[in-house]
Formats: C-alpha cells, structure tokens, sequence
C-alpha cells in the first residue's frame, strides 16, 4: 500500500451531496446518497453483548449451513481452543457442558437432553428485536466432539453475515438464495490466563503491539448512557438499562461476542462499580528536559538477541505492564515542573509511542535506510517506544520469520497477498495471535512511514479542532485498517475490526490519563487544554463510528467522507457525556 492515508483532508459537506434520503418499509432502513451512486441496507454488523442462545433451532434456516461448514472443520483447526466436557443427565433431561480446568469447573453451557448423541451443536442466538430470518449479526455457538474422547466438544462461535464485494465466492453459501459468509472467532472462557488482554475481553495481548498482556485493569468500560444519534442507521442509541444474560451458569460467557459497542451502558467497570481515573501519582523526570532521552544504539538494541534475559548485560527483560502501563501518553514520565513547556514537544513526529522505552526522534532517513527486516524491527518499535523488551523484538522478528510480515517499496510493512492464514477460514488461537499482531503492525507501518515523509499540515479533527499528531495517527490507522481489512482479509474481517477497537480504546484510556494531567496544570495554557479534551472527543468519536457505521462503509461509502459527516453530526452529543464522566 503505496497511497497516504489522510484523515485531515474533510471534504466540505454540502446538503445537495450528502442529505440521506431515508425509505422505511417494514423490515429495512434505507439511506441513500444522490450524488454518490450508493443505497445503504442499515445494518449493524458490530453488536453489543451477552446474546442469549436460544435452544429452539427449527425456525432459523442458516443453522444448517453453519453445521455444515463445522464439519468440515478438521481436528487441527481447533488447536489452542477451549474444550467442554458434555454432561448428560436423563432423569432431568438436561445437557451440560463443564470446564476441564481446576479453576472453573463449574457449568458453563446448560442445554436439553436432545444434544444427546449429537457430533456438532450449533445453538444460535435469539433476536427479540428482529425477524428470525434476518441475516444480520447472526451469532452461533458451536460444539464439535473430539477424536479424543465422545464426551469432549471443541466450542468455538461462528459469525454468519451477508456476501460483500470481494468475498470468495468459493467461501459463499447459499441459503434460500442468499449469499452468506461464515466467519470463525475464538470463543471466550475467561479461564486466568496471563495473557489475558482487558480491552476485549477474549482477545489476547499477543494479537497486539499496543496493549499490555497483564493488565489487570477494566480500562476498557468508556461507555454512554446519552442519546447519540448514528449518522447511517438513523437509530437512537440505547439510552442503557439492563442487557439480557446468556442461558448459561458461567457468569461473564459470551459477553463479547462480536465487537462491544460503546453506546449501551455508562461509565462503568464491570463489577457495575463506577470506573474511577486512576491518579497520575509520581513521575519521572525525563532523562534530558528537552523530550528526548538517550537512545541504544543497534548494538544495544539487539544485545537482547545473543544474552539471555537477566545475563549481566541484559538484564531482566521489562515487564509487560512497566512498558505499557504507565500512566498517560504523550504526558508519560514528565513531571509536573515542566509539564506545561513539554506541550507541543511531540507534534513533529507521527507517534510518540505507547511503551516506555527511551524516545527516539526519527526522521526520513531512518525509514529510508531500512532494507531489511531486523532494521525494520528496530525502526517501527523505536516508533512504539517497545524497544527495550526482548519480548516485544522476538515477536516482531518471529512474524517476518513465519512470513506474516514484510517490507515494502515503500518500508512500511505489509502482510504478504499469498499468506496462508489470509486464505485460512479457521484459524487456531496461536494463529490468531499471530495474524492479529501482523495486521496490526502492518497498518500502523503503513500510515507511520507515510505521515513521515509526507507530514500532514492540518492536523484536526473533521470539524476542524486541533488534535495531537499522536492522535491523528491512531485516527487514521482506524480509518486506513477499515478498508485494507475488508480489501485484503474478508475472511477475519470481523476479527482485525475488534483488534482494531482493542486499540483505540487503550488510546482512548491514554488521552484521558494525558486530559487529566493537563487540566489541572496550572501554567498549560487554554489552547493546550483544549486540545489534550478535544484528543479525548476524537478517539471516542472513531469507536463510535465503527460500531454503529461500519455497516455503510462496507458496501462502498469513503470511510474519510463517513467518518466526518458522523463525527460532525455526533460531536456535541459525545462532548456532553465525556464531559459528565471525565471533568
């Protein structure tokens, strides 16, 4: 991917261009752009949490292709996925499936006695707002017995959504003359696991260089409670209240099953307890008052990859919360002394970084002179500020190593087009991690290298308030990973999308830590405090829109012209509920 990706060049809207025409029947939504060419089926294809799964099976009709397509799921797909003991007690005539780990041995699935005998159980969820034969966010829960044992069933969920433009027709199904397409996601069994990443629940730390693997705060519950309209679907948001539980015994099964929307609860943890910002407590100085502190040279860097971890050279290696658990962004270890003068310090970079290794400046001539993958490794995690985690440069190496990465004419990175885990329907959990983390670097390579050679001017938000340069990046990575997932990996569209809201609410949580520190800085300036809000109101505002307008973009809308109509016609609504959580 050779073309820049911008977020600052808003399109000024006019009404004759993009006024929606709205046609309502009884079972679609219509929106439609005149001048555009395009007629939008509203759709939400990202939903909220904890569907229950219904046991009546017979009326929905792409139950039995979702079957199907598990049976042809061989054993080795399913490598790294939870496993449930099946229970069957005929004198209640009821089914359960049980964990097989020491720490949740209790129930977690409670179904009737006619899963008996069954070699796949597909239980799909109950739509109590809509028709069962519509095809939208349609969500399974699959069990597949294992060659081990009769009483062991792989579980997994299936995600069945309509054909878009550039899926497979190979990997389509036909069912009553619609074109279906069956994603594959891990499912969630919360078992403790060090790995466990909390900003999506399920998802694992492996899967992304920006969040921490043991984390163990819920910094990722910034939800709303206020009516926000969305731009595409022309729906009210949920003004919160209570969600339906899954008919299950394990307490916190299947809460996210496909990505969780933002907009249905408030500001809460989730023990129902008010999220508290934590303090910003002490702060160390920075090595140089400038900004800038000393920086490893390659000989450093890679000392990692000849000593071991605690040799005397090495040292332990830096543990996952102390490189991305610090508190705040780009206000990250500077003191209160010169917290004022350090406003602005990072606007010449694309990205100041999420990690606490030293900061670097890097320019032009760095990125030019990577030719090869162990310097892209260096350059691209000097730009995350992961540097000093031998963790963090194994893993990096090992993605170039199995061939998910590569360098491109232009040394941003990229997933080869030939790769195997892009064409593979099912992939397991080590496969998974792999293939998120790949994307992920992939995408922000690709705007990083881009805002460097070419910087962008205007560095705002569509309604053209100033934001951090930071900001901006993380904003256009969201919008650039929209279109390149859904061009270049239609088969894990749905899963690089929660990847991507993982991230953006990790940074979300970092401007507010950085917000906060700046608001009660007695000699930042209006205009600095301004901008640390309006970083806030940004990063929110692209969660928001990929949850609720996602749908638009996917059959054929600019993500760039969507994105700024949504966040013009939602900003005020966003800006009053942050401001009652946050101020």
């Amino acid at each position: 991917m050779n073309s820049k990706t911008k977020v600052h060049e808003w399109v000024a809207i006019n009404d004759s261009r993009t006024k929606a025409t709205v046609v309502t029947s009884t079972n679609k939504l219509l929106l439609e752009y005149p001048q555009m060419g395009h007629v939008f089926v509203c759709a939400i294809l990202v939903v909220g949490i904890a569907l229950p799964f219904s046991h009546a099976n017979h009326e929905d009709k792409y139950l039995p292709a979702v079957k199907e397509a598990a049976e042809k799921l061989t054993p080795d797909r399913f490598v790294g996925d939870p496993v449930l003991i099946q229970s069957i007690d005929r004198i209640n005539s009821k089914t359960y499936y049980k964990h097989l780990d020491l720490v949740n041995q209790g129930v977690a699935i409670e179904r009737d006695i006619s899963d008996a005998g069954e070699e796949i159980v597909v239980i799909p969820s109950k739509k109590t707002r809509r028709s069962k034969s519509d095809i939208r966010n349609r969500i399974y829960l699959v069990l597949k017995r294992t060659p081990e044992s009769r009483k062991s069933f792989y579980v997994t969920y299936a995600y069945v959504r309509a054909c878009l433009w550039n899926d497979d027709p190979q990997e389509s199904i036909d069912v009553d003359g619609e074109k279906i397409f069956i994603e594959w996601d891990l499912w969630d069994d919360h078992i403790n696991d060090a790995e466990n990443a909390r900003s999506l629940g399920w998802h694992k730390c492996s899967s992304s260089v920006f969040v921490t693997c043991d984390s163990k705060k819920e910094e990722d519950i910034f939800d709303y409670s206020a009516e926000v309209t969305s731009t595409f679907n022309l729906q009210v948001f949920d003004k919160g209240g209570g969600v339906a539980q899954p008919d299950v015994k394990h307490p916190e099964w299947g809460v996210n099953q496909v990505v969780k929307s933002d907009d249905e609860q408030s500001f809460t943890g989730s023990n129902g307890e008010a999220f508290n910002l934590e303090e910003p407590g002490d702060f160390l100085d920075l090595t140089m008052e400038g900004g800038e502190t000393d920086t490893p040279d390659d000989l450093d860097f890679f000392a990692d990859l000849d000593d071991p971890a605690g040799s005397s050279r090495s040292g332990p290696d830096i543990s996952e919360s102390e490189l991305l658990n610090r508190i705040g962004w780009q206000t990250q270890d500077v003191p209160e002394r010169l917290l004022a003068e350090m406003q602005g310090a990072f606007e010449h970079t694309p990205f100041v970084g999420f990690g606490s290794c030293p900061y670097k400046d890097l320019n032009s001539t760095d990125l030019e002179n990577i030719k090869e993958p162990v310097e892209a490794v260096r350059f691209y995690l000097f730009a995350l500020r992961t540097q000093c985690s031998r963790n963090h440069i194994l893993k990096l190496l090992e993605l170039f190593n199995k061939g998910l990465l590569t360098v491109n004419g232009d040394h941003s990175l990229s997933i080869p087009a030939d790769n195997v885990l892009a064409k593979t329907p099912k992939l397991t959990k080590p496969e998974v991690q792999d293939f998120l983390r790949a994307f992920e670097t992939a995408m922000f390579s690709q705007v990083y290298a881009a805002e460097l050679l070419e910087p962008s001017v205007n560095v705002t938000a569509p309604d053209g308030a100033k934001i951090g340069r930071s900001v901006f990046t993380i904003v256009s990575m969201a919008l650039h990973t929209m279109v390149e997932s859904r061009e270049a990996v239609p088969l894990h569209y749905i899963l690089v999308i929660r990847n991507l809201l993982k991230t953006l609410k990790s940074s979300y949580v970092k401007a507010v830590q950085d917000n906060d520190r700046v608001k009660s800085c007695e000699k930042c300036n209006q205009i600095d405090k301004d901008q640390a809000f309006d970083n806030v109101i940004s990063l929110k505002a692209v969660q928001l829109f990929i949850t609720r307008s996602l749908s638009a973009v996917e059959r054929g809308l600019d993500p760039y012209l969507a994105y700024e109509y949504f966040f013009k016609r939602n900003k005020n609504h966003i800006t009053e509920e942050i401001k009652k959580q946050i101020e």
